[in-house]
């Protein structure tokens, strides 16, 4: 009895690790597109405020008659305006949740134990977000600290949860690959802290908020590219193809290699005890010199063919 439930435990143990190992690959994909969706906002916003800025501003010192005879250009500015602004923000707060529910449930497993905190960092930096939305500027660059601040606690507990990995398991290659652009990430965080100082810059300041605006970019996109590279990192490390197995497949594979009885030997009469057999085939005497044929009667004189008297 004590060997069948030793059979189950080594049983859910490879389970558990199959399955982790699927739900981390998933996981970093979900990071993979998340971080793509960021990518295009980032793009989008850039193009909005550097080159349709003062396409927008010039707009508002139309007269009523010059906007009526420029109508068709202006719907198409505020139709790109409101297509990427709308399906750049839905897009990636979609990327966004699913990232989180695929962060969810990487953290449940159980090479994930340290990425339990990283979601519940997410979980705050979401409802930061959401806050800071109905805030005025004051209040909200208070929130944009405690985020800003969340978001470094997050790269930090990433760092902590590759270097829980087992050593036995994870190439150190791909581990330290993993830090590297883990810290890249850290990195684009910290140059992103330009936001903060964009919100803090007075409106006359136009140089300052520029600065900030500048900074807030490049950061993002430091941090687009520390995430791409975390997220292909992790997706090599843990092979999408490791899905967990059936149960039949895992008892077949528990069972260790088939032994197959070895079929039992015949034991053969010795030769010298088998019956043996004379065949009688005619010899030379027995054939006629002159034709070849074959002579029936060993004792007559003359070949039965061609009628020659045989030596």
């Amino acid at each position: 009895m004590s060997n069948i439930n030793n059979i189950g435990n080594i049983y859910n143990e490879e389970q558990m690790d199959n399955r982790s190992i699927y739900d981390l690959s998933i996981y970093g994909r979900a990071m993979k597109f998340y971080a793509i969706g960021k990518l295009i906002w980032t793009v989008f916003s850039f193009i909005l405020v550097f080159v349709l800025q003062s396409s927008i501003f010039g707009l508002l010192e139309l007269t009523e008659s010059e906007m009526m005879e420029n109508a068709g250009s202006i719907m198409l500015l505020f139709l790109f305006v409101l297509v990427g602004g709308a399906g750049g923000g839905i897009f990636i707060i979609v990327r966004y949740i699913i990232y989180v529910l695929k962060l969810n449930k990487a953290s449940n497993s159980s090479l994930g134990v340290a990425l339990r905190t990283i979601f519940y960092i997410e979980i705050a930096v979401f409802a930061g977000y959401i806050i800071s939305a109905f805030l005025t500027i004051p209040e909200a660059i208070y929130v944009d600290l405690i985020i800003f601040s969340l978001l470094i606690a997050s790269t930090i507990y990433l760092g902590k949860w590759v270097n829980s990995l087992p050593h036995d398991r994870i190439d150190e290659n791909k581990k330290s690959q993993m830090i590297f652009w883990i810290r890249f990430m850290g990195f684009g965080l910290i140059v992103k802290f330009g936001e903060i100082v964009r919100l803090f810059a007075s409106t006359s300041l136009d140089s300052l908020d520029s600065a900030g605006i500048i900074l807030t970019d490049i950061g993002d996109i430091l941090l687009i590219i520390g995430m791409l590279k975390t997220a292909n990192a992790i997706m090599a490390t843990f092979n999408r193809s490791a899905a967990p197995q059936s149960q039949y497949s895992m008892d077949m594979r528990n069972r260790g290699p088939v032994q197959r009885p070895h079929p039992e030997k015949v034991q053969y009469p010795p030769r010298s005890n088998m019956p043996s057999t004379t065949i009688n085939s005619p010899g030379i005497n027995n054939i006629c010199p002159y034709c070849g044929s074959p002579i029936i009667d060993a004792g007559s004189k003359f070949c039965a063919v061609c009628g020659k008297k045989r030596d």
